[in-house]
């Protein structure tokens, strides 16, 4: 009688340690939704790093991340985020550079991506310190900059042959000024090189 009354003790001791120890993952599992973070925050932006946070949802301890230059078709993704801190630090950049960045839940996959956010890591004195500043010397002048649909040249004559390079240096669009103004809804997000009369100037497209 005495061993049944202590193995039953013994029992639920047990069954008590074992949902102490996985309250937390059965509600992770079953109450983990795959919305999209909130509150989404880019702050403490340098020439190499930024740092995300957002809130977090009490039935959801892993996060994950992803970024990329803008105009790039890969992502960089973090490691998982597991705990209560709800913010990450992105390292090793490139200064002067427009990128964008999205945080997902992770419950049994990944969930929904929040809407990209984009932000420019500062310079390093080897690239422009204004979106507006031009190449000394340059005889003509880009506005407005960032652009969503359209540059326009000011500074040249009425017909100029221009070429738009990516910023790996890839021709993307080539033409003549026949207006003030160059159409640029088609191209992707990102940091383009304009070129006329042989002198470039920075953009972005966003």
């Amino acid at each position: 009688m005495i061993k049944k009354l202590l193995l039953f003790v013994f029992t639920l001791l047990q069954v008590a340690i074992f949902q102490s120890k996985t309250a937390g993952d059965f509600k992770s599992v079953f109450f983990c939704d795959t919305l999209a973070p909130v509150n989404v925050q880019i702050t403490n932006i340098t020439q190499t790093s930024v740092s995300i946070s957002w809130t977090l949802d009490p039935n959801t301890s892993d996060y994950i991340l992803r970024i990329r230059p803008v105009g790039s078709a890969a992502w960089l993704a973090s490691p998982i985020q597991s705990g209560s801190s709800g913010s990450y630090t992105f390292s090793v950049l490139l200064p002067c550079t427009l990128y964008e960045v999205q945080v997902a839940k992770v419950c049994l996959s990944i969930g929904t991506w929040t809407a990209p956010l984009s932000f420019t890591t500062l310079s390093n004195g080897s690239c422009s310190l204004s979106l507006n500043e031009v190449q000394k010397n340059q005889s003509f002048v880009i506005y407005p900059n960032p652009a969503t649909e359209n540059i326009f040249v000011r500074g040249i004559s009425v017909e100029e042959n221009y070429i738009i390079y990516s910023n790996s240096g890839q021709i993307i669009k080539s033409g003549k000024t026949t207006q003030s103004f160059i159409n640029i809804k088609d191209l992707e997000k990102g940091i383009y090189f304009i070129k006329i009369n042989n002198v470039k100037a920075k953009f972005i497209k966003k």
